[in-house]
């Protein structure tokens, strides 16, 4: 895991933000806040909401929701762990939220889209 205490000199915006970026994919089944992701890494919640958008064009909150969601779609097809399962692992720990969360994103539900997608 990338942490700014390997540098010995402060890393550019565009270094701490794919840092961050990396921090996210790392952690996804953990409790990812905004303000526990600054804190992590030193900086000011609006500096994070801030560097992050201007490197990635959206919200830190959207993306983290987006590379949860992607990562589900990677285990529900390359896997047979069951849905909360995978839920569980991308960072839900309600399996509504997560279904409702999955079908905003893909259109569909977790289970129809294993079925749809999966390969024989």
């Amino acid at each position: 895991m990338f942490e700014l205490t390997h540098f010995a000199t402060k890393p550019s915006k565009v270094l701490r933000v794919i840092l961050v970026h990396e921090y996210i994919c790392s952690n996804l089944s953990e409790k990812l806040t905004i303000s526990g992701i600054a804190a992590h890494f030193h900086i000011s919640p609006t500096t994070l909401k801030e560097e992050f958008r201007a490197r990635y064009g959206l919200p830190i909150s959207s993306s983290i929701r987006n590379i949860r969601i992607q990562n589900a779609t990677q285990l529900l097809t390359q896997t047979d762990k069951p849905v909360i399962e995978i839920a569980n692992l991308c960072g839900y720990e309600n399996p509504s939220k997560f279904s409702s969360a999955f079908r905003k994103l893909t259109g569909s539900s977790p289970s129809a889209y294993r079925e749809a997608h999966r390969f024989p």
